[in-house]
């Protein structure tokens, strides 16, 4: 099979994959951060005082890659780490208030994109490609 194959699967999802992340990325630089940062913030909002180590897994990151990270959100006043008592080497890391705040339109980035979506396709249409989405997702990661 030839690339860029007009009828191909794989790369009418890889050109809207593309497409949609390169939205995001830009709307992501007008807030002054990176796809990691964004994620960070994201997953922090939803597991306060969370562990560096648990903020890694789901970053797939190295642990020292996650704690420079850390370290730039917290210099940005974005987050705040404290050490967690009776483990001196571990940190909670939170949100602060400018962090809460950005995470709103970390949040209204996406909503946005997934409002433009739903704009171009029914109810029935949404559903349907979710599900077909999410069972390539399943059946390609078995």
């Amino acid at each position: 099979m030839e690339l860029e194959n007009e009828h191909s699967v794989v790369e009418a999802l890889y050109r809207l994959n593309t497409l949609n992340q390169g939205h995001v990325l830009a709307k992501l630089r007008e807030l002054s951060l990176t796809i990691h940062q964004a994620r960070s913030l994201s997953f922090i909002a939803k597991h306060p005082q969370t562990s560096q180590k648990k903020l890694a897994d789901y970053l797939g990151k190295q642990d020292a890659t996650v704690t420079n990270l850390v370290k730039v959100l917290e210099q940005r006043d974005l987050v705040s780490r404290v050490v967690v008592p009776g483990n001196e080497r571990q940190k909670a890391v939170s949100l602060t208030a400018k962090g809460q705040a950005l995470v709103v339109k970390i949040h209204g980035v996406f909503h946005d994109r997934e409002a433009a979506v739903e704009q171009l396709l029914s109810t029935d249409e949404t559903t349907q490609l979710l599900n077909l989405l999410h069972r390539l997702s399943r059946e390609l990661n078995a």
